[in-house]
C-alpha cells in the first residue's frame, strides 16, 4: 500500500463550539459545510477536518480521540493488505463522486481511516 499523506481528520468532541471556533478563527480554515453538531473545514491544501458533536447519531461509533485518514491510491488494495495482516477493517463507503473511506482498528486500539480521493487516482 502506498500512503500519499493524511487527507482527513475527524474529531468527536464535547466542546463542539470551541473546537469549531479554533479551526475557523484561530487556524483560519474555511468552513465548507455545516449541519447540526457537524462542521467540515478545509485547509489551504484541500485536506478536510470534520468536527462532530457528541450527540451526532452517525458519529457515535467514533471515539473521542481524533481519527486520522490516510490518503491512499487504491482503497481496495489497502484494505486487503490490512486484513491480510490481521487488522480489523470496516466497510468501504463512498460519496458517489469518487471519494471513498474505510475505518479500521489499529494494533494500538485506536480507530484510523483509509481515504481514497478521485483527484489522486492514477
Amino acid at each position: 500500500m502506498k500512503v500519499i499523506g493524511i487527507a482527513w481528520l475527524g474529531s468527536r468532541t464535547r466542546n463542539f463550539g470551541a473546537l469549531s471556533s479554533m479551526f475557523s478563527k484561530t487556524m483560519n480554515m474555511k468552513l465548507v459545510h455545516q449541519e447540526e453538531d457537524f462542521n467540515v473545514f478545509k485547509t489551504e491544501r484541500g485536506d478536510l477536518v470534520e468536527v462532530f458533536g457528541m450527540d451526532r447519531e452517525d458519529a457515535k461509533f467514533f471515539p473521542t480521540a481524533p481519527v486520522a485518514g490516510f490518503l491512499v491510491e487504491d482503497i481496495e488494495k489497502g484494505t486487503e493488505e490490512l486484513r491480510a495482516n490481521g487488522i480489523k477493517c470496516g466497510e468501504i463507503y463512498g460519496d458517489g463522486k469518487g471519494n471513498r473511506w474505510m475505518h479500521f482498528i489499529a494494533p494500538d486500539g485506536n480507530m484510523y481511516e483509509l481515504t481514497e480521493r478521485s483527484r489522486f487516482k492514477v
